[in-house]
């Protein structure tokens, strides 16, 4: 019955992973997926493209390199792009959203705790995904 269902959840979900792998990943990276199809608005702060990116790390390297928390990176049609966040990703908005990634209200571009601007809110984008960078694996943040 187990390897009945391991076989219909590979042919029908084959991007399926299990949660220890996608948090050994998460670990490994230090970034995490906060949300899907789609990126802040620029009420939450800015962005500044990264060209020459072959894939998301690169893209979170970039980002890192610069002291930005977040990036954009993009998938199909848009493959390769990618944009730094200017926000401001504190340690406790990453744990929350390390351990429950359900779809998280974006980080704020300043340190502004829980105040973040009534209009910084998500973005539909069906070629970008959004990942905060753990605080604690890079420097100064940029936007404080």
């Amino acid at each position: 019955n187990a390897m009945f269902i391991q076989k219909l959840l590979v042919k029908f979900c084959p991007d399926s992973m299990s949660p220890a792998i996608r948090r050994a990943k998460d670990n490994m990276r230090q970034y995490i997926l906060v949300h899907e199809e789609g990126f802040p608005s620029d009420e939450c702060g800015f962005w500044e493209i990264f060209t020459g990116v072959a894939n998301k790390d690169e893209c979170a390297s970039k980002s890192r390199e610069k002291g930005l928390p977040a990036f954009a990176f993009g998938e199909q049609d848009a493959q390769g792009e990618c944009m730094g966040e200017h926000v401001y990703v504190t340690q406790a908005y990453f744990d929350k959203y390390k351990h429950d990634q359900s779809d998280p209200t974006p980080a704020c571009g300043k340190n502004q705790g829980d105040e973040c601007d009534k209009k910084c809110e998500w973005l539909d984008n069906p070629y970008f995904n959004t990942y905060a960078i753990n605080p604690s694996s890079m420097g100064e943040q940029v936007s404080k």
